[in-house]
């Protein structure tokens, strides 16, 4: 399978699909996931604005069949990496330098 975006395996790897638009969410615009490690139905995305998405960080609450944005305290843009404190209360997400974030830098989210 050729191209960027979220892809999902349902036999262990053997094979995999690759996923399009999750209920809020472009797959395409997907850079970085995270899942909670105290709640496996709790997953975080960074996304990249190259597809036309906003850019920023999207939650989902059960198990990636639906996204709402989530950048509280955090400046849209393009999120490149994200991690996820042991007790999943901090996450923390790097952005890159791009016109509609002034700055790039690393940016604490509390999850509490």
């Amino acid at each position: 399978t050729e191209g960027r975006g979220v892809f999902c395996s349902k036999d262990g790897g053997k094979t995999w699909k690759r996923l399009g638009r999750l209920n809020g969410l472009l797959s395409e615009d997907v850079s970085e996931i995270e899942i909670d490690p105290t709640n496996p139905q709790v997953i975080y995305a960074g996304t990249l604005t190259y597809c036309g998405g906003p850019g920023g960080v999207f939650r989902s609450d059960d198990s990636g069949k639906s996204w709402q944005e989530f950048n509280e305290g955090l400046r849209p843009g393009n999120v490149v990496s994200l991690a996820i404190s042991k007790d999943g209360k901090i996450l923390y997400a790097a952005t890159i330098y791009d016109p509609n974030n002034l700055r790039g830098g690393v940016w604490r989210l509390k999850l509490e």
